[in-house]
């Protein structure tokens, strides 16, 4: 039953980037620059219930969680026996329900960026305002967005999702990667990427794949891409591989909205070596 590699993370954290790197190591065989490449690793479609809203006119995250498990039960992996999954939903447990499970699970790529420019990349994209960000990810105990299918995913605040993913399910292999190590050192997370990966599915890493994929998901590129001939997953119509920069919310943020994602997840940020 085990078929899902989940590539998981906060939205605007570089789940896009990590997909386009692992879909042109695996689905790339013609070796070319595909910018639809993209496309081998999608998230799960649930049920169009899933999208029912309740009297209040907001999406009902108890009647959401009823949907999850049955999707990944009959969830189909074609040419293959497992499938990567990308996935923005924290893996939270509503009602009993939980999102995921180690039976569905083969392993978990978690991608965790600073919050502090995560805000500032997602105000550019979602077009809402920094205040407003700033609250749901520090207290939010769980909201909705939707992806560019439909889907409705299941956001809690930032702590939590990143806890959600890395604490739970103990006996499923997983790799954290740090967006800003991704972004100073592709090359040595990239290929710790693929050997953690080498080790589950057994196979031999191949290097020439790992400096193509690498060279073809570069992020100057990309945008270059979406300039050109635009992103299908761009659902806001703002840009979405815009800066792709470490650092960005000294000059964004004021002190006091800086101070509050400072205190509000100062254990996790020390951890992750963001303090």
């Amino acid at each position: 039953m085990k078929k899902i590699i989940w590539i998981s993370s906060y939205p605007k954290s570089g789940n896009t980037w990590m997909r386009y790197l692992i879909a042109n190591y695996f689905f790339n065989n013609k070796m070319e620059f595909d910018p639809h490449i993209i496309r081998y690793i999608d998230g799960i479609n649930y049920s169009e219930e899933i999208s029912k809203k309740n009297k209040n006119n907001k999406l009902d995250v108890r009647n959401i969680s009823k949907f999850w498990i049955p999707a990944q039960e009959n969830f189909k992996v074609q040419d293959g026996q497992v499938a990567f999954i990308k996935n923005h939903n924290a893996n939270l447990t509503i009602d009993g329900k939980d999102f995921t499970n180690e039976k569905y699970s083969v392993a978990v790529i978690y991608i965790v960026r600073d919050p502090r420019d995560m805000i500032v990349s997602g105000y550019h994209y979602f077009g809402s305002n920094y205040d407003k960000l700033i609250y749901d990810i520090c207290n939010q105990e769980f909201f909705t967005i939707h992806n560019n299918s439909g889907n409705v995913q299941v956001l809690s605040t930032w702590d939590e999702h990143f806890k959600s993913w890395i604490n739970k399910m103990p006996n499923l292999p997983k790799i954290l990667i740090r967006y800003e190590d991704l972004i100073h050192n592709t090359e040595n997370v990239f290929r710790n990427t693929i050997l953690f990966l080498s080790k589950i599915l057994k196979f031999q890493m191949n290097e020439k794949k790992i400096e193509f994929s690498i060279q073809n998901s570069n992020f100057k590129k990309l945008s270059k891409m979406e300039n050109e001939i635009g992103f299908a997953e761009n659902i806001s119509g703002n840009k979405f591989f815009r800066k792709g920069e470490v650092g960005q919310y000294i000059h964004a943020l004021t002190k006091k909205q800086i101070s509050t994602i400072n205190k509000r997840f100062e254990k996790e940020m020390k951890f992750l070596k963001y303090l």
